[in-house]
């Protein structure tokens, strides 16, 4: 079984969040490794960002967005934020269960600068602290 790696990127077809409780495909990013079934795996949202005149490209630390642009990932067509304040979290146990039955797609890691630049926008007074310590914790680890 596999390594769940730090900045893997993949497609929840069934995701649910508070706001959109009726299933909608998700793109999110991995911020933290697991190794373990049981090991939880911290994720930020992503969605299309339609409104660039409000932000520039990469760290947007006011609002707590990072701005990639459709050439940072294969899978992008457009320009995409980084919701650094809308956690989510897995198993690995859940992302190999939901991997099995079609429901997550993965797609590529980050590069390291990249990985590094995301990290370095997160306000990690706006996450719980056990997100914190496994993001910190995974980017330690990060070579």
């Amino acid at each position: 079984m596999a390594d769940f790696k730090v900045v893997q990127t993949f497609i929840d077809h069934l995701a649910t969040s508070v706001s959109h409780p009726q299933p909608k495909p998700k793109f999110f990013i991995g911020m933290s490794e697991a190794s373990k079934l049981s090991d939880m795996i911290v994720c930020f949202v992503m969605n299309t960002e339609r409104q660039m005149k409000n932000h520039t490209l990469n760290c947007n630390s006011r609002v707590q967005k990072f701005i990639l642009v459709p050439s940072d990932f294969t899978f992008l067509t457009e320009f995409t934020s980084i919701m650094l304040n809308q956690v989510a979290s897995y198993t690995l146990e859940e992302i190999y269960e939901y991997h099995s039955r079609s429901r997550i797609k993965f797609f590529e890691i980050a590069g390291a600068e990249l990985c590094r630049q995301i990290k370095n926008c997160i306000n990690f007074n706006f996450i719980e602290p056990i997100y914190s310590s496994l993001i910190k914790e995974s980017f330690k680890n990060l070579r």
